[in-house]
């Protein structure tokens, strides 16, 4: 009394376990239900479960989860099903245990709506032909789309999350790569680098490769957005057609040397015809030929 503490105890329940929006239940060590806030009410068949073995009157399959050993308990309602964090600690007397569900549903629909739209995303890049990646500055892989996965014969999953030497151990210019990445990411500005690497299957291909600095978006560290439009079929077209360039000149150099040649020997027969004519009208076609030659 003298420290009014029966006034001052059933003020501070009111404030503290009717107010916290964990649904908090104390039972003894018979699992009788010692006290229960207002929050733990939706986890009861009963409105009164005081005094009730806890077992008998959870709603649902929840003692068979918390059985199982499961820290995410699901109840099912008709038409919503809610997610609540389960945790449980023993009093200091050890004869009674307080069993806390925190309601984490918004929680698992925000990361419910988060791997839907990953997936989203995944199948997105997915359809993109060329290869697309995403680095930080430890050379991490962060992002891998099938193409650029495929470059290295694995899947964008077994890539993620690895640095880039493991996946191209055969790059004898990885540094030069490397320091393409970091420029980037210090500069804050894209650029774009033809670039030559082997695949998993030994075959050659031609890039050309735009990096874009950006910033993740959880721990806002410094990274690189990469892609590679693959130019391999290009670079052959534009080898084929130097080559058949090439041809055209020397076919070119051919014919104007053998022309050149008949032509001269034409013109040089006209010339002795001229000296030895002496028919005028017989000259004025000589004339003509050494004109055309």
């Amino acid at each position: 009394f003298s420290t009014q503490l029966i006034e001052i105890s059933p003020a501070a329940r009111s404030l503290v376990f009717e107010v916290i929006d964990d649904a908090v239940i104390v039972v003894d060590d018979k699992s009788h239900v010692v006290d229960v806030n207002s929050a733990a009410q939706p986890l009861f068949a009963d409105t009164d479960p005081v005094g009730e073995e806890l077992s008998t009157i959870f709603v649902a399959d929840i003692t068979q989860q918390i059985a199982a050993g499961l820290d995410t308990i699901e109840l099912n309602g008709e038409s919503t099903t809610r997610h609540y964090q389960y945790q449980e600690s023993s009093i200091e007397s050890g004869e009674e245990r307080v069993l806390v569900f925190t309601d984490i549903t918004d929680r698992k629909e925000r990361e419910r709506k988060l791997e839907q739209a990953r997936e989203e995303l995944r199948q997105v890049i997915d359809l993109i032909p060329d290869p697309i990646f995403a680095k930080n500055r430890d050379d991490e892989v962060l992002l891998s789309n099938k193409a650029n996965a495929e470059l290295v014969g694995s899947t964008a999953e077994e890539i993620e999350g690895k640095q880039e030497p493991e996946l191209f151990p055969e790059t004898d210019h990885y540094e030069t790569l490397r320091q393409r990445d970091v420029e980037v990411i210090e500069s804050g500005e894209p650029t774009t680098f033809e670039e030559e690497l082997t695949s998993a299957d030994g075959e050659k291909h031609s890039f050309n490769t735009t990096r874009i600095p950006f910033k993740t978006a959880k721990t806002a560290e410094d990274a690189v957005l990469g892609y590679a439009r693959d130019v391999s079929e290009l670079k052959e077209y534009e080898q084929e057609l130097e080559q058949q360039r090439d041809n055209l000149e020397l076919l070119n150099g051919m014919l104007r040397h053998d022309v050149r040649n008949d032509l001269h020997l034409v013109a040089g027969y006209a010339d002795l015809l001229v000296e030895e004519c002496e028919d005028d009208d017989i000259k004025e076609y000589i004339t003509t030929i050494q004109s055309s030659a």
